[in-house]
């Protein structure tokens, strides 16, 4: 949680969590029998032996939000949104199906293939209910190579990104932001293309496949929010990298969290018309 000091006077602030799990269908595909092996449905194998399987999944991210707005509709939030996020959470372990805990602060991986979803979390702020409608908006990098036989597609830069966002938030109105995220969505390749799957709440991960990731950014915001927003006209970002303090040692957090503070004072002191909209940690593993 990254805290600013409180300008100002005003009542105590308490906070409230909501936890938003996707639910679970079932989807039924059709697979043939060739050569004694059931493989998914081909024109070629029409004639043969067929049979319907059925899996379990879960509902789209999108999908999973327009369920949740339209239940905040008749049950809203109890005070004003502070934060959305999204974190993924382990579902299913070779064929062991259990329930997800989104309270649960750990889990193991032992099994050599496990599926997670992603959930939402939903911090706000006790009070009055707002009838806020929680929205999200995505930036997906350009594609500048494409992938072939023998070849990894590339993509444009972050700071590409950055300038995509900026953009959308010096042209629209109306809304509050109140996250962005950084999300690495699996990647699949195809004929001189790829899909980035960033709306699916159901990856597997196995250690008998190699994965393939793209990092995209997401942003938050909501609308018919009474707290009004200021308006974004130039917007950019700032990475701060860890320091090495050894071969194979970094600084800590803390001491990160510490040169921030120091260039957010200096840049300060220096632009009258600078505001922080919000820090983001970025995962790399």
């Amino acid at each position: 949680m990254w805290l600013v000091k409180k300008t100002g006077q005003g009542p105590q602030q308490q906070l409230g969590l909501m936890n938003v799990v996707p639910e679970k269908k079932i989807i039924e595909m059709q697979s043939v029998r060739s050569r004694g092996l059931f493989m998914m449905e081909d024109p070629i194998y029409r004639n043969t032996i067929t049979r319907t399987q059925s899996f379990v999944t879960y509902d789209g991210l999108m999908e999973t939000i327009a369920k949740l707005n339209s239940k905040l509709k008749s049950n809203p939030l109890p005070g004003t949104v502070l934060n959305v996020e999204c974190a993924m959470m382990k579902t299913f372990e070779f064929l062991e199906d259990f329930k997800v805990d989104p309270d649960s602060t750990c889990y193991t991986s032992e099994a050599k293939m496990k599926r997670l979803t992603q959930i939402l979390r939903i911090f706000y702020i006790l009070g009055p209910p707002t009838g806020e409608e929680i929205c999200l908006k995505e930036f997906q990098p350009e594609m500048t190579k494409r992938p072939t036989a023998m070849g990894q597609p590339a993509f444009r830069s972050w700071p590409e990104l950055n300038g995509q966002l900026g953009f959308w938030l010096a042209n629209t109105s109306g809304i509050r932001v109140v996250n962005i995220q950084a999300f690495s969505a699996r990647m699949t390749k195809r004929r001189e293309t790829v899909d980035i799957m960033s709306d699916c709440t159901d990856e597997v991960q196995s250690s008998f496949t190699t994965r393939e990731y793209v990092k995209i950014l997401r942003v938050f915001y909501t609308t018919g929010s009474p707290i009004k927003s200021q308006p974004v006209v130039n917007f950019s970002s700032r990475l701060f990298l860890p320091i090495r303090t050894g071969r194979q040692m970094f600084e800590s957090m803390s001491q990160t969290m510490f040169r921030v503070e120091a260039w957010l004072r200096l840049v300060d002191r220096s632009s009258n018309s600078f505001r922080l909209i919000i820090i983001i940690q970025i995962y790399d593993l």
